[in-house]
């Protein structure tokens, strides 16, 4: 198993684990009261992720997930509103808001982004829920040079914002994926992006597996593929 070296970059403790390859590299932002651990075995289990050099960023925030443990996370949640809707079984609607601290998250993603450019030829950008959210909005800012996008169990975020982006933006091509009884963030929020991704002529389909708030076996393998094709 290759050695994780741990590094900071913007100020973003990171795990790098390096690749025999050294053109492509793998940003991944992991999700809510997640860390940088969390998805690191993406770069040992993904078919293919040998050749590539793979960076797990820490979020900004540090949030308290009981009283002797804490987590990180890109932007605070509306526990209310999240407590809310999982008593109720509905979804928070993302689509029509700008989370706060979105936007301090994306400045400290986009420094990373720019410190990696100056590495590699290719990179590729991709997280898990939260970490997807952000992930997308950088892809949309970065279409000149970003060369995929790995959407998991992501939503359809400030669709104001993201729309115009999505119009004048290079073509992506993306990878998209969604538990269709996640309980988390709804299956048509995910579908709504997909379906305004395309209507822009971006390219990628909406893998949705049977599954809830997760990343299964058959999503990781999927991944490898759209990983090769765009290394």
């Amino acid at each position: 198993m290759r050695k994780a070296n741990l590094c900071k970059i913007a100020g973003l403790d990171t795990i790098n684990i390096g690749g025999t390859e050294n053109n492509t590299c793998v940003i991944i932002l992991h999700g809510y009261g997640a860390d940088n651990k969390d998805l690191a075995s993406l770069a040992h289990h993904t078919p293919g992720a040998d050749k590539l050099s793979w960076y797990f960023p820490n979020g900004i925030l540090e949030v308290p997930l009981s009283p002797f443990m804490m987590g990180r996370a890109w932007f605070p949640i509306d526990m209310a509103a999240y407590e809310k809707a999982m008593a109720e079984k509905t979804f928070r609607d993302f689509s029509k808001k700008r989370p706060g601290g979105f936007d301090e998250a994306m400045n400290k993603v986009n420094e990373l982004y720019f410190n990696l450019q100056e590495k590699y030829d290719k990179i590729i950008v991709g997280g898990f829920s939260q970490g997807a959210m952000i992930a997308t909005e950088l892809a949309l800012k970065n279409d000149d040079s970003v060369s995929g996008l790995a959407i998991l169990s992501g939503v359809l975020v400030n669709q104001s914002k993201w729309e115009p982006l999505m119009e004048k933006a290079e073509t992506l091509s993306f990878f998209q994926s969604h538990g269709i009884q996640d309980p988390v963030l709804s299956i048509e929020g995910a579908r709504d992006l997909n379906a305004l991704m395309k209507k822009h002529n971006h390219i990628g389909d909406l893998y949705d597996f049977v599954g809830q708030h997760e990343i299964p076996v058959e999503v990781i393998q999927k991944l490898g593929v759209f990983l090769k094709n765009q290394s």
